[in-house]
């Protein structure tokens, strides 16, 4: 059996981000995350986020993403 996974867990493109990106102790934890979930999926028999079918739109959503009206939190 082959499993394959991808986490998107942040925007290089995004300058704040990045830098987060560029710390060892951020990489470390986000890492472990991705990691416990990986385990826990293969491991148990927890649903996760209890996810199901998702509720029908009659309407479209929306725009979308973009950095438009965003503020990236200060970084501490």
């Amino acid at each position: 059996m082959r499993i394959v996974a991808l986490a998107e867990l942040a925007y290089i493109s995004d300058p704040a981000e990045a830098n987060l990106l560029l710390r060892p102790d951020v990489q470390k934890v986000e890492g472990e995350a991705v990691a416990r979930g990986i385990v826990r999926f293969l491991r148990t028999r927890d649903p996760g986020s209890g996810f199901v079918t998702p509720y029908p739109r009659t309407t479209p959503a929306g725009g979308g993403g973009g950095p438009e009206g965003c503020i990236d939190p200060p970084l501490g």
